[in-house]
């Protein structure tokens, strides 16, 4: 007799469980029909961004749908029920944002839409502040990607010593195991020191704090200086750089946290693709190269493409 597993949905999450591969096509075809709409009109692109962020927010429920029911002790915690729901709102918040930024553009334009990316901007910092002072196995905030497993709660620190925890044996390596339960658990000096209060040095949890406001920093010295000002860029790579020096402090990072720390190299170049770097710069290294290239065919639709970009904060902020 086989058992199933149960879903969340009723009958709906039944279904999209059993027939998870032909809903995956459908959401990629949707998304892929983004690319093919007619026109280049601020009414088209917004026409196809409601189109890509309905159907990413339908595939994030439908993972939501299909993630496992588990009763384990770390879920029933009360802060990892909040995590989940700011991972959500972080989620939800990464999906909609360029649609939020294309009907601000329109309705308010270059300068009143800032105070909407301001808002998003800051309420991402403030989950992102909090995620970071829940205690996990990575020391520095992760940034999770879509299908990823949240990270694990970093093991609770028992005052008895291993010899004495009832219920357990001693395994080669360092590590335990449960009778009962036959978890696996290492040995303390071997788990990553959590990013507490007390966990983590003060130059770390400086770092981090300038990584994950600098967004904030970044909108609002736009708002105030503007875009074609050389503040908000050179105060924002300030802060990114001045962050990296500090992070990169960390002892025996992880490999997430490895990886973590190689993401944010390459969120460098965006610097390239701003302005007014963009402008002054960039550009001009571009316009030589499309008008050596220019019989190329469907090339100068690229580099109109990358042009475009510049018009919307979401597609440069790496935020």
């Amino acid at each position: 007799m086989s058992l199933s597993v149960p879903v969340r949905g009723g009958k709906y999450g039944e279904w999209v469980r059993d027939n998870a591969q032909f809903v995956s096509r459908i959401e990629e075809t949707l998304k892929m029909a983004t690319y093919f709409f007619p026109g280049s009109s601020s009414d088209s692109e917004i026409r196809a961004e409601i189109l890509y962020a309905g159907v990413n927010l339908v595939s994030y429920f439908h993972e939501f749908l299909l993630s496992p029911i588990t009763s384990d002790a770390r879920m029933s915690q009360r802060n990892s029920h909040v995590c989940d729901k700011v991972r959500a709102i972080l989620r939800v918040i990464s999906i909609i944002e360029l649609l939020v930024e294309m009907a601000a553009h329109k309705r308010f334009g270059n300068t009143g839409k800032m105070k909407y990316i301001m808002l998003l901007e800051a309420v991402k910092a403030i989950c992102r502040v909090v995620l970071l002072m829940n205690p996990t196995e990575n020391r520095i905030y992760v940034q999770e990607t879509p299908g990823s497993p949240p990270p694990a709660a970093a093991p609770p620190v028992s005052r008895t010593a291993p010899a004495q925890v009832a219920g357990s044996v001693l395994q080669t390596g360092g590590e335990w195991k449960g009778k009962r339960t036959g978890k696996v658990l290492r040995e303390l000096t071997t788990v990553a020191t959590p990013f507490t209060p007390g966990g983590a040095s003060s130059a770390l949890r400086l770092g981090e704090l300038l990584f994950l406001l600098r967004p904030v920093v970044y909108t609002a010295l736009l708002a105030r200086f503007g875009f074609k000002s050389w503040v908000p860029w050179a105060v924002s790579l300030a802060m990114e750089t001045l962050s990296k020096y500090l992070v990169d402090g960390l002892k025996r990072p992880n490999d997430t946290e490895r990886q973590e720390q190689s993401r944010r190299v390459m969120l460098f170049l965006y610097y390239l693709f701003r302005s007014p770097f963009f402008e002054q710069y960039t550009r001009v290294p571009i316009d030589r190269f499309r008008s050596w290239f220019s019989w190329v065919p469907l090339l100068g639709n690229v580099f109109e493409l990358l042009f475009a970009f510049q018009e919307y904060y979401f597609y440069t902020a790496a935020s």
